[in-house]
């Protein structure tokens, strides 16, 4: 038979995953790197979803981009520069 703080304790482990897996939806990183040298790509533009405002890389191809909704795609673009 659980015992009451047992069942507490699992309650709570299993919402805390329960919200990690909503919250991970809603934020993606990672880095952005050339397929035929492996070597990170900086100033490339991240949309989320159909927006059609960017988030930049870092220089070293890094990014990091949070939403209010759901992330359901993203896009990449190289900025070129005029």
């Amino acid at each position: 038979m659980m015992s009451t703080n047992q069942f507490k304790y699992g309650f709570l482990y299993i919402s805390l995953f329960i919200t990690s897996l909503f919250h991970a939806q809603n934020s993606a990183n990672g880095k952005v790197l050339d397929s035929k040298t492996n070597k990170e790509i900086g100033g490339v533009e991240v949309f989320i979803n159909d927006n059609n405002t960017p988030v930049l890389t870092t220089t070293s191809g890094s990014f990091n981009v949070k939403s209010d909704s759901i992330i359901y795609k993203l896009k990449f673009q190289k900025k070129t520069m005029l």
